[in-house]
């Protein structure tokens, strides 16, 4: 599967738009960068929107990862964004 090629930009706003990108193309196979966007990305809101996009395209699968965020994550805006994902994904069920 292709990922938008802004996926890995240095920029954080282009990593951001390439997230929204893959949710809007229903791209699942994504996730595992989701999951390590969410756990790795230097830079918060680049977590924090793929918190979201793990939440609109994930499965129970995810849930642990999700878990492991609000655990380790130092920004309590990242975690709240980890929390919403595992509601997401508890309706889904």
């Amino acid at each position: 599967m292709l990922l938008p090629e802004s996926i890995a930009s240095k920029n954080p706003n282009k990593r951001i738009k390439a997230i929204k990108q893959i949710v809007a193309d229903g791209k699942t196979g994504a996730i595992g960068k989701l999951v390590s966007m969410a756990k790795e990305d230097p830079h918060r809101k680049v977590r924090q929107q793929a918190c979201w996009a793990i939440g609109e395209l994930g499965t129970a699968a995810e849930r642990p990862a999700l878990e492991d965020v609000i655990a380790s994550d130092r920004n309590s805006k990242v975690k709240h964004e980890a929390e919403i994902a595992l509601k997401k994904l508890a309706e889904k069920q």
